[in-house]
């Protein structure tokens, strides 16, 4: 039995299918499943189609049954099954299984202050979106404020200053994303913000909404003044999907399900994945809570390869990422200034800037490059980095997210054979450039 239809059940339900074609899957979401996985429009007509490309009649001959507007609402460990609200006919069905995997993911963090409820607010991820394509599409939507400067919430503030929008972004940290980058790379995203007449506020908290006689936000109120608002898009963080189990398996104290590394909760026959799970983290050798559908579907192929027995286990994720916005391209992995202090522990770190290509051997124009790197003080063991440019030379992090994971030093950077090809690469790369600055 799979629960849950995004990234990581779908990802399960092609492993279980590609891995194990003789099992029966029942699967469960409270959408409409062929919506959530992109239901080809040429199922039927593909050769080895992948499960979004079979017809219902190729799901049903590989074993896969879909149960779409089935609400989980009772685990049953002891006697292997689960009940679920039918939302189509309002009755409730027991299933049995054999394993399980919970992939219930997350829902929006809602924000636990006065007037939450009025018109006019919206969250991405709480079904909100044809609410929020409307809203804009007003004339009369004018200001929009943002609740929340990080990818979810920079990437709708990019949205919505194209369409003209008066944008307000409001956030607790003192930067634009400053989870995921340092000052010398959002101090130039600070620069566009200006430039679009967008307007940041940092070290703030929404204390209220306030509406008009229709019930309909007018308005937000926070520690640093009031901010008029025709529309509000929250995009303040998730909680998990997990009030339902009731604590049938081991919920920890943030309310994720416990599960080990090779995706395998409290329960033998139950695994979780996924935005309801936290996963091992390198950097820091901890458990967190990483909300990427990267390592959603890795935990997925991880517990599907370790269903019948414990052998092969996640070795854990960096926490890699990226993002275009304003003309820039950016990616991070691993640790920063923030993120090190949060978990105390102790960092160095170098900024380097690099033109790329060589002037007069490259047909590509020349372009900045922006790269910091962060590493241990004793062992100079590499602990992250974060690179942006715009041009799109973000594919480098993934060798710093591989050095991470091998626990690779910033000497071995500095002296790692990374290739060189006239008129297509600096002579040096600037990993190894900035390596080489750390250890000067």
């Amino acid at each position: 039995m799979i629960i849950g239809a995004s990234h990581a059940g779908y990802e399960t339900a092609e492993a279980i299918h590609e891995t194990l074609p003789t099992a029966k899957i029942d699967w469960f979401d409270l959408a409409a499943i062929q919506e959530s996985i992109n239901w080809s429009k040429q199922r039927g007509e593909v050769t080895n189609p992948t499960v979004n490309q079979m017809s219902d009649q190729e799901l049903i001959s590989n074993n896969i049954q879909l149960h779409s507007n089935f609400e989980a609402i009772n685990l049953d460990p002891n006697n292997h099954q689960v009940t679920f609200k039918n939302h189509q006919s309002d009755d409730t069905e027991t299933f049995g299984y054999d394993k399980l995997i919970i992939a219930t993911g997350s829902h929006a963090t809602i924000l636990p202050i006065p007037g939450n409820h009025f018109s006019g607010i919206a969250n991405l991820r709480h079904g909100h979106q044809h609410d929020l394509k409307v809203a804009i599409k007003k004339e009369t939507t004018k200001n929009v404020v943002v609740i929340g400067g990080g990818y979810i919430g920079m990437m709708a503030t990019n949205l919505l200053s194209q369409m003209g929008k008066n944008v307000t972004i409001i956030d607790t940290n003192s930067r634009p994303l400053a989870t995921y980058l340092d000052s010398e790379l959002t101090d130039v995203l600070s620069t566009h913000l200006q430039e679009k007449k967008i307007n940041f506020i940092g070290d703030t908290k929404v204390s209220a909404f306030i509406a008009d006689d229709n019930q309909q936000v007018s308005a937000i109120e926070t520690d640093h003044g009031t901010f008029p608002a025709d529309f509000v898009l929250v995009a303040a963080g998730t909680q998990p999907n997990t009030a339902w189990i009731n604590n049938a398996i081991k919920i920890n104290s943030r309310g994720f399900i416990s599960t080990d590394n090779y995706s395998k909760t409290s329960d033998a026959d139950i695994f979780a994945i996924g935005d309801s799970t936290e996963i091992l983290y390198n950097p820091t050798n901890t458990k967190l809570n990483i909300s990427l559908a990267s390592n959603a579907e890795r935990q997925a192929r991880v517990a599907v390869r370790n269903l019948v027995e414990a052998t092969t286990p996640l070795h854990g994720v960096q926490g890699s990422s990226g993002l275009s916005i304003f003309g820039e391209y950016f990616a991070s992995t691993g640790l920063n200034t923030l993120t090190a202090q949060k978990n105390s522990i102790d960092i160095k770190s170098v900024y380097v800037e690099q033109s790329n290509i060589m002037p007069g051997f490259s047909r590509e124009p020349e372009h900045k490059v922006r790269f910091k790197l962060f590493y241990a003080p004793d062992s100079m063991t590499i602990l992250g980095a974060e690179i942006m440019s715009a041009v799109n030379e973000t594919q480098q992090i993934n060798a710093i997210s591989i050095a991470i994971q091998m626990k690779m030093t910033v000497n071995q950077l500095a002296d790692a054979d990374l290739f060189f090809q006239p008129g297509l690469t600096n002579l040096w790369n600037i990993m190894n450039v900035a390596a080489i600055k750390a250890l000067n």
